[in-house]
């Protein structure tokens, strides 16, 4: 299996609405640290599929319907074998509408989709991914047999 990571950065202008706390009456006012959209592509060399993760607080559901319609579309990845998650920060723009919760910023939202495109797209470095199994006796004992002593035992 090969498998390959990249990302990109999808950091909005100083003065957007932040999002996820009801009491923050401020737009942003600078930037601590930078957000991005990851991307990691598996291939076994008939199939590839795509895990985009983004620092964002979510998505919508046509929204995301929308990202993996332009990754098949224009990276040939199948949107069935597509995930996009989100990290749920609650340190970013609006990403979702939440009441009360700061204003959706139309131009980055606009152009959040090529850029998680893009994430997906710059995929280049290829690494191989192998993996073994062992069987493991006892590994938790303590779970499944009274005999043996918990976390929580003295």
């Amino acid at each position: 299996m090969q498998g390959g990571l990249a990302k990109v950065d999808i950091t909005p202008q100083v003065g957007v609405d932040l999002t996820g706390y009801s009491a923050r009456l401020e737009p942003s006012t600078g930037i601590h640290d930078r957000l991005f959209c990851r991307a990691l592509v598996l291939s076994d060399g008939v199939t590839e599929a795509a895990l985009v993760e983004c620092d964002t607080l979510g998505f919508g559901l046509e929204y995301t319907r929308q990202v993996k319609r332009l990754i098949e579309e224009q990276v040939a990845i199948p949107a069935a074998n597509v995930m996009v998650a989100a990290t749920h920060t609650h340190s970013g723009p609006a990403s979702v509408f939440l009441r009360h919760c700061g204003e959706l910023p139309l131009d980055w939202l606009a152009e959040f989709p090529g850029k998680t495109v893009e994430a997906v797209r710059q995929v280049t470095t290829q690494a191989q991914i192998e993996w073994a199994a062992c069987w493991l006796v006892m590994m938790s004992g303590h779970r499944v047999d009274s005999s043996y002593a918990t976390d929580c035992d003295p």
